[in-house]
């Protein structure tokens, strides 16, 4: 997907993607937080939160959303492609990454899930 479609699917809100996959225990140990922020800004209507997982090759296809549903959580998950589109999409190399995109879809930040959240309540 080229970034220009990615700038029109995520434009007119603030969104947080936070980027994880299933072979990194950290990715899960952060979902309650995750969840938490998620019905915090649930009615807020200028904010959209993902939990956004890269495929590994060897995960098998809506794995994410198994994984999300079977431990009860609330936040919606997009199940992306692979490694590499991560990089090349969103310069997102490491998990789990958070990004912030603005109201343009441009990213504003790029850290963790916690500093991202604190970046986001300052841009509010």
């Amino acid at each position: 997907m080229a970034i220009q479609s990615i700038k029109i699917i995520f434009t007119g809100k603030y969104t947080v993607l936070d980027f994880w996959h299933t072979s990194y225990g950290v990715c899960f140990i952060k979902f309650p937080e995750l969840d938490e922020q998620y019905l915090k800004y649930s009615s807020n209507r200028t904010v959209d939160i993902y939990a956004a997982n890269v495929r590994l090759p060897q995960d098998k296809e809506g794995v994410s959303f198994e994984i999300i549903s079977d431990r009860g959580y609330s936040f919606p998950t997009l199940q992306g492609g692979q490694v590499e589109d991560a990089k090349d999409i969103f310069g997102v190399y490491g998990y789990p990454t958070a990004i912030v995109l603005n109201k343009t879809g441009s990213i504003v930040f790029r850290g963790s899930s916690e500093k991202a959240f604190s970046f986001l309540e300052k841009e509010l």
